[in-house]
């Protein structure tokens, strides 16, 4: 089974709830689904938020303790997303940071990268699961205004990048190609037109599954 999961951020309630005199502990926040996540052959999460150091903060510039990574590896995330519209909302510091803590979890991350080669070595992420080769891509229709600083790279949704990463993709021949897209106007339950017209782009070319 394939889990996904989002969006995985920490507003200041959560943040001073989860505190202890050591650091931080969300054990509890995670105690009723942990099973579930855990089950799953692959549980993926959209992780918005930045582990920006401190000042820990909420909206709108989201800095969030590390523990919070942590809980959520341990909660049984394999795969964490990292291509959404707060990626910068702590800068180049907090973008190689979290790229950083997420990846010493032992756990995947993909959707922003360090540096363009770290793209090029690891991108499309290719999970191996049950025998079945899955490519995932991941992209965000911005970044809140704020610029992107080389040598970081951040996935914007964009059709000829993304033409491009799926013919990448099938060079390593996956059974499946999967698209997580973070788009979408807030508070609005349909898509817009603008989305309806990506989702054929990447029906039409190849990718089977998109979240």
């Amino acid at each position: 089974a394939l889990l996904v999961a989002g969006d995985a951020m920490q507003d200041l309630p959560q943040i001073d709830a989860a505190k202890t005199d050591s650091g931080y502990n969300y054990d509890s926040v995670f105690e009723l689904v942990k099973e579930k996540i855990s089950k799953a052959d692959i549980a993926v999460v959209n992780f918005e938020t930045t582990l920006g150091g401190k000042p820990l903060n909420a909206y709108p510039l989201f800095s969030s303790p590390n523990e919070y990574a942590i809980a959520l590896k341990n909660a049984g995330f394999d795969i964490f997303l990292t291509a959404n519209n707060h990626a910068l909302d702590t800068g180049k510091k907090g973008l190689e940071q979290t790229i950083r803590v997420i990846k010493e979890q032992g756990v995947k991350q993909t959707g922003t990268f360090i540096s363009e080669e770290q793209r090029m070595l690891n991108y499309p992420l290719m999970i191996i699961k049950n025998g079945i080769r899955i490519a995932f891509l991941n992209y965000t229709y911005g970044t809140n205004g704020l610029a992107v600083e080389k040598p970081n790279v951040i996935n914007l949704i964009d059709t000829l990048l993304i033409k491009d990463d799926i013919e990448m993709a099938r060079l390593l021949s996956p059974d499946v190609i999967i698209a997580a897209m973070h788009w979408g106007e807030e508070y609005h339950t349909t898509p817009s037109s603008r989305q309806k017209e990506i989702a054929q782009f990447l029906l039409n070319n190849d990718v089977r599954i998109i979240i």
